[in-house]
């Protein structure tokens, strides 16, 4: 079980979320803000903890990969803003996690 993210976390999390979705109001892609569950590989089942992930920030633009329970499938992008327990996780595991699964664009933010 992690921490909750930090004030600051919040608030560069926050501002970033409401840029994107002012960009891309009326636009066919979705912006959604953690707690959002993407289940990256198809192939396997949706309840495999291994398969899902909560980004800070995920936009989806084939909104056929959007059900009731999240995405199901590599978004086009994932935005992570690091925090001193999640940056290694964030940089590394995440990154080839999201590499392999087929995520167009990975940012990762330092709020510093």
């Amino acid at each position: 079980m992690q921490a909750a993210p930090s004030r600051a976390h919040q608030e560069v999390s926050g501002e970033i979320y409401r840029q994107y979705a002012n960009y891309l109001h009326g636009k066919p892609c979705r912006v959604y803000h953690a707690l959002f569950c993407v289940r990256l590989d198809i192939a396997k089942e949706d309840d495999d903890i291994k398969n899902m992930v909560e980004p800070d920030i995920t936009i989806v633009c084939d909104i056929s990969k959007l059900d009731e329970r999240g995405c199901k499938g590599a978004p086009d992008m994932i935005i992570e803003v690091l925090s001193p327990s999640t940056g290694k996780n964030d940089r590394f595991i995440k990154f080839n996690k999201y590499e392999k699964a087929g995520v167009k664009v990975y940012w990762v933010v330092e709020p510093d």
